[in-house]
């Protein structure tokens, strides 16, 4: 892949990269990490947080949330392998607390990633306006990029099941878990 010149990026115009990734999910972000690891100039654009829904509000954040009610229902069945415990309690704010501080690690480390093998990360949304042509809209405004490479990776939409009474106490979908 060739670099941008200042030839093909004029000012005011189109920036060229060899890939872009629209979205930084689990496939996004291994995409770019690889597509980096061939030399590739990549470019991501993320509209909230690398690896998107997965570490941030979905696998990660659940499976640390079912890692605390597993040991609290452990405890509370504890009696029957011979052990004496106080009934345990569930402090929401401590176990939210928590699954915030290992999402947040994980979160500095796929950005650690991203900075070692230079892929450039853009906070904004994306959007395709032409074949080949990308739209970016961040907070300093608009910038159009026409990348040699895609990846299309725009994650997924929280299903909300019919049947379920999502108004239930204690039950969150994963973007409210998150």
């Amino acid at each position: 892949a060739t670099p941008p010149t200042a030839a093909r990026d004029a000012p005011g115009g189109p920036h060229t990269v060899a890939t872009l990734g629209l979205g930084c999910g689990e496939g996004g972000d291994s995409a770019a990490v690889e597509a980096s690891r061939l030399w590739a100039d990549v470019t991501l654009v993320e509209k909230e947080y690398l690896v998107g829904t997965c570490l941030n509000w979905g696998c990660i954040p659940t499976k640390t949330i079912l890692r605390s009610a597993r040991i609290a229902l452990d405890a509370r069945n504890a009696a029957e392998y011979g052990l004496r415990l106080d009934p345990a309690q569930v402090d929401i704010e401590v176990l939210m607390e928590r699954k915030e501080r290992i999402v947040e690690e994980l979160r500095g480390q796929i950005e650690a990633t991203a900075r070692r093998l230079k892929v450039e990360v853009v906070y904004g949304e994306g959007r395709m306006t032409g074949p080949k042509t990308v739209t970016v809209t961040t907070a300093e405004g608009e910038t159009v990029h026409e990348p040699e490479a895609g990846i299309l990776a725009t994650g997924p939409v929280v299903l909300k099941l019919r049947a379920n009474d999502h108004a239930l106490e204690g039950a969150w979908p994963s973007d409210e878990a998150g």
